[in-house]
């Protein structure tokens, strides 16, 4: 805390050199390149998870069906550079975890990762022609592309009027920026939400033109890393012991939800994206002797662990997906497959 108010100092420097930047592209300054294949963008403003991969697994999931649809990611902490089409030899080093899991989940979906979007989507209709939509993963801030639709992200728990910009806060850019979004989702929202918080939250984001979502995460299944066998979730996690191994940003809803049936749990927290070691396998299988545990991951995780156990460990793997409340759900696929029909 003491350091954030030291850092918040640079803050005023920081948010003058983005809101510059961004007037250099709404004023045509520096210029952005669109594409006819329709192209829709899921970001956020704030630095650290707020939901995005289960948000764009289910855009995927939704068009994947009717649509050739593909996924471009930047691919963060992947050990390539460059443009990269996945295929089924490519690994979790090359694509990084989350465009990985997106390519194993989503069986009807391109995946491809790089780290200049504008390149990335001129090579991705290159290998593909036929491509009719194109998922834009986390690239509300790349201002050189042109997004036919703008979904932007803001998490429930961390309410961006309360918040400053990097490196004070946690915001990338001023909250000025949410003009750009065509449409906001508030993720990980409570069930219960109300209708007043639902208009509170309107009235402080200072909604005019975009239209207003709120999502809540739920868990929908339990199944073997390695073999993908399903089971029962009450049936697994009520374990005497619970190891939770997570290497993502936000950890505690699913702690939160683990501990509902079980009270014995060992959390190892990693930092967001972590690559493990022969010293995190160490850990975990010391752990796994000492309790006679059940380990407990995420799908972003799992192919990762799975490497450096060699698959020696019986690990489970807790899906994660969204709700939409407030019966807004066809409203929102609507949305969608409006913007991609065009």
């Amino acid at each position: 805390m003491k350091f954030q108010r030291i850092f918040c100092v640079f803050s005023p420097l920081y948010w003058t050199l983005t809101y510059l930047r961004n007037k250099a592209y709404d004023t045509g300054l520096y210029s952005s390149t669109s594409f006819t294949t329709p192209t829709i963008c899921v970001g956020n403003i704030t630095v650290g998870g707020t939901g995005k991969t289960p948000h764009v697994e289910y855009i995927c999931s939704l068009l994947q069906d009717t649509f050739r649809t593909a996924i471009l990611s930047r691919g963060y902490k992947r050990k390539t550079k460059g443009y990269l089409l996945a295929s089924p030899l490519t690994t979790v080093d090359e694509l990084g975890d989350e465009p990985y899991f997106l390519y194993k989940k989503l069986q009807k979906t391109n995946v491809a990762v790089c780290e200049k979007r504008v390149l990335g989507v001129t090579k991705l209709l290159q290998d593909n022609p036929t491509i009719q939509a194109i998922i834009l993963d986390d690239a509300f801030q790349h201002r050189a592309i042109k997004s036919g639709l703008n979904i932007v992200l803001i998490d429930y728990n961390r309410p961006i009027w309360n918040d400053c910009v990097f490196p004070g806060g946690m915001l990338r850019e001023g909250t000025y920026a949410l003009e750009r979004a065509h449409s906001i989702i508030i993720t990980k929202c409570p069930n219960n939400l109300t209708n007043t918080e639902m208009e509170m939250w309107k009235r402080k984001l200072h909604i005019t033109k975009q239209t207003l979502f709120f999502t809540t995460i739920k868990y929908t299944s339990i199944y073997e890393a390695e073999s993908k066998k399903q089971h029962d979730i009450p049936t697994i996690l009520s374990s005497k012991h619970i190891l939770l191994v997570t290497g993502i940003a936000q950890p505690k809803p699913m702690y939160t939800f683990i501990s509902q049936y079980c009270k014995d749990i060992t959390h190892l927290n990693f930092a967001d994206h972590h690559i493990y070691t022969n010293d995190d396998y160490a850990l975990i299988l010391q752990q796994y002797k000492t309790y006679r545990t059940t380990i407990v991951t995420t799908e972003k995780d799992a192919p990762k662990i799975l490497e450096i156990t060699r698959n020696q460990l019986p690990i489970y793997v807790l899906s994660i997906g969204i709700t939409f409340l407030n019966d807004s759900e066809t409203e929102f696929q609507s949305l969608i497959q409006t913007h991609i029909s065009k």
